[in-house]
């Protein structure tokens, strides 16, 4: 299987802890987010993964390399300029499988990717996310399920009765869709999703495994303390 990580961001809200490196690095006890992240991966059986990276791409592209230190095969393709998460799956489609994951090169979800599969082809659907529940899901947009986990709205950030956020992976068919239809940047969450969800079968697995976004300090610094105290074991 084939996954792809979204490592292009800028990290903005975290910049003044890691000024020196793009936020997918961070340190988490001395060892890079990315490597947590593609640990899960290689553990879950995925042993290729492209990256797309943009700003200060030069520092994962050292460290990582071709990958064969990890395990894996890596590849890599760069954005010229920030794309948001849509334009970036847009600009790396071409260096896809048929079918493959997308993760968000912030956050660390620790899904059975072989269950989420699973239930991805049980329901015949045309994209499945990772979802999560969360006791506080302010800083979050909110997910809208039937009874069946088919995602009926995405709602904006604020508190909802439903408690279910995107976990920030998701498995789907890269034709499903025609992405020259698409622009060069746009938002995943604030533009595809709400466009599509009315229109074809988006599913949402929930799980209840390990997840953080390390998108603030406050979580950045629990992810440390999570690994240290060895609340998460990778």
């Amino acid at each position: 299987m084939q996954a792809l990580i979204l490592a292009g961001g800028l990290g903005t809200r975290l910049r003044h802890v890691v000024s020196d490196r793009p936020k997918p690095m961070a340190l988490v006890n001395g060892k890079p987010f990315l490597e947590y992240q593609i640990e899960f991966l290689r553990k879950n059986n995925i042993d290729d993964i492209v990256l797309s990276v943009g700003y200060m791409s030069e520092k994962i592209e050292k460290h990582f390399g071709s990958g064969k230190n990890f395990g894996i095969s890596i590849r890599y393709v760069r954005e010229k300029d920030f794309l948001g998460t849509g334009g970036a799956i847009k600009n790396a489609i071409q260096a896809l499988n048929d079918y493959f994951f997308a993760l968000n090169g912030d956050s660390l979800f620790l899904v059975d990717l072989d269950s989420m599969i699973k239930f991805h082809k049980d329901n015949q659907a045309e994209m499945t996310i990772a979802l999560a529940k969360v006791g506080d899901n302010s800083r979050y947009g909110n997910i809208h399920v039937s009874n069946k986990f088919q995602i009926t709205e995405f709602t904006e950030k604020g508190n909802s009765s439903e408690k279910l956020i995107n976990g920030g992976i998701y498995y789907f068919r890269k034709d499903t869709w025609n992405w020259k239809n698409f622009p060069e940047k746009f938002s995943l969450e604030k533009e595809f999703f709400p466009q599509i969800v009315t229109k074809n079968r988006i599913f949402g697995y929930l799980s209840d495994s390990y997840f953080i976004d390390i998108g603030t300090v406050e979580d950045y610094k629990k992810l440390e303390s999570d690994v240290s105290s060895g609340t998460i074991k990778l």
